[in-house]
């Protein structure tokens, strides 16, 4: 496989008329990786260079496709072709080839060269066709994708690594496991940050959950009062407010429980859709492990507030509450 990230496309969309494009010359093991958004694969209209393959655009943040399978665009590849091997000078000619796109794929994220590109768009043309502009003999920007099943892939790991670093040392790879290890630290990261987010804004509201129970328990003193006075005893106005606790921390959970589902399934998806390297897992896990000290907040603070409040004669409540 190989790939140059160089050139312009000419274009009839938005306020521009070029953007910037990599191109790709695809064998045809690699080329049968590729899925296919738009469009069926006319293999031998591709192989004999009638045609190309083209990914959508990424401009603004987001994916379009400016190109559709019937339209045809000019591809320039004036900065691909080896002016040594084909005796030109590159300022003053040109070569701008016109293709038709065959269809709109998606290019597997093993197929990238590595090098971030903020906007433009992937063009896929067979390795014959790529050759033609690329002196053979000259230093090919070529890749070698192994497809290597989960049984073999750390034997195949450490052929690759010590091919690398004992036989042809200019030579690099890249695998899950090297991908792995560059990630973890992100995920140490993103761990760390969130965990200590999340920990500040649980003791925030564990806190303002503590203050709420008390400022009802201590403003409704004289209504407890009341209901001692004609009869209920201190175990049944503990048990009331408890259950009120209780009741309060039920509509927490399940106020976290539908929002969290809500951002799983719409904000969260979003951020990581063009994240190749993360999977999102819906968990309540962190849910689960927060109920039994919410439950047992919420159940030991109105029992905590009621005895000692109702440690204090009935009258003398009712006086001060007046």
């Amino acid at each position: 496989m190989y790939q140059n990230a160089v050139g312009q496309m000419d274009g009839t969309y938005g306020a521009t008329g070029n953007m910037s494009h990599a191109i790709y010359g695809l064998d045809d093991y690699a080329a049968q990786k590729l899925t296919f958004l738009e469009g069926e694969p006319d293999w031998n209209r591709w192989r004999a260079g009638e045609g190309v393959f083209i990914t959508p655009a990424v401009l603004w943040g987001g994916k379009y496709c400016l190109y559709h399978p019937g339209d045809t665009m000019s591809v320039d590849l004036t900065e691909m072709v080896d002016g040594a091997a084909y005796n030109w000078d590159a300022e003053t000619d040109r070569t701008v080839r016109t293709y038709e796109v065959l269809a709109v794929v998606e290019l597997p994220s093993a197929f990238g060269s590595g090098i971030s590109m903020g906007s433009g768009t992937h063009i896929i043309l067979p390795e014959a066709e790529y050759l033609k502009y690329v002196n053979e003999d000259a230093r090919l920007p070529m890749m070698t994708v192994f497809d290597v099943d989960d049984g073999h892939m750390a034997e195949t790991e450490a052929f690759v690594r010590n091919y690398t670093e004992s036989v042809d040392p200019t030579m690099d790879y890249r695998s899950r496991i090297t991908l792995e290890e560059e990630y973890r630290g992100l995920i140490r990261m993103f761990t760390l940050v969130g965990g200590a987010l999340c920990g500040l804004l649980a003791l925030i509201g564990i806190l303002n959950f503590i203050n709420s129970l008390i400022t009802s328990v201590l403003t409704r003193r004289q209504e407890i009062a009341m209901l001692q006075a004609v009869g209920m005893t201190g175990r049944q106005v503990k048990w009331m407010m408890i259950i009120e606790g209780l009741g309060y921390a039920e509509l927490g959970i399940s106020l976290a429980l539908v929002l969290g589902a809500v951002v799983n399934v719409t904000l969260l998806q979003a951020v990581t859709a063009d994240m190749f390297a993360f999977t999102v897992r819906f968990t309540l896990m962190p849910i689960l492990l927060v109920i039994p000290p919410l439950l047992a907040v919420s159940a030991l603070v109105p029992w905590l507030c009621c005895r000692k409040m109702t440690g204090m004669a009935i009258v003398e409540r009712l006086r001060s509450a007046e």
